[in-house]
């Protein structure tokens, strides 16, 4: 058994809003040596310059509107469709098959329809080594129609599951930054003075008192 990024020989049911991860994965296995048939909705040049398929993978295009080779029509899904698959998985000893227009098909077919397709083509997927991968977007069906389409595979989920990768951590809350108040302006008013420094002003020194001295007249000498 080749070294893949999966386990071959099993059931894959991808989540997946767009198929891009599928279509990486089938192109990564395929690149490993395992043949590879991939049913899809876009036109098969466009996919390979999409994606950069591998020119081993085998492409057939659901379409109801074109002539060309490998085209398949959704109605026929109990012979071309079938046939087609057929074919392919008893032909290798080890395979991967990716189905992408599983929307598709049941728009252009009842549901239960295709479901028994689903069941029939996973059945022998396994009896024959191969591996089995579909892809929807789990939005396009209601709950009990997507809980029901899974009991048929062996692995389901996003391709982050299947593959065992660690759920990226959430990213810590960062704290909300708080308003800074502005800093005050400074006042456009002018100042008003400080007051001036009191000196006490020098009182006047009295005068010291003089005595007054009278002299006595002459004619009055004292005898």
């Amino acid at each position: 058994m080749r070294q893949t990024a999966i386990d071959t020989g099993l059931n894959y049911l991808i989540y997946e809003d767009k198929t891009d991860q599928a279509f990486k994965m089938f192109d990564e296995v395929v690149r490993s040596g395992v043949p590879g048939l991939c049913i899809t909705t876009l036109y098969p040049k466009k996919l390979k310059k999409l994606y950069n398929l591998s020119e081993d993978a085998k492409i057939y295009w659901l379409s109801d509107s074109s002539n060309e080779p490998d085209t398949l029509i959704p109605t026929r899904l109990d012979f071309e469709i079938t046939r087609v698959i057929n074919k392919f998985l008893k032909g290798h000893d080890e395979s991967i098959l990716l189905l992408d227009g599983f929307a598709y098909l049941t728009l252009e077919n009842e549901y239960d329809k295709v479901r028994k397709f689903i069941k029939r083509t996973n059945d022998l997927a396994s009896m024959n080594g191969g591996t089995m991968v579909v892809a929807i977007n789990p939005a396009s069906f209601n709950k009990e129609t997507v809980t029901t389409l899974s009991r048929d595979f062996d692995k389901v989920g996003s391709i982050d599951e299947i593959m065992g990768k660690p759920a990226q951590p959430e990213p810590a809350p960062q704290p909300v930054p708080q308003p800074v108040a502005p800093a005050p302006t400074p006042s456009t008013q002018p100042m008003a003075p400080s007051p001036a420094q009191y000196t006490p002003s020098p009182q006047p020194v009295a005068a010291t008192p003089q005595t007054l001295r009278i002299d006595a007249p002459p004619d009055m000498e004292t005898p």
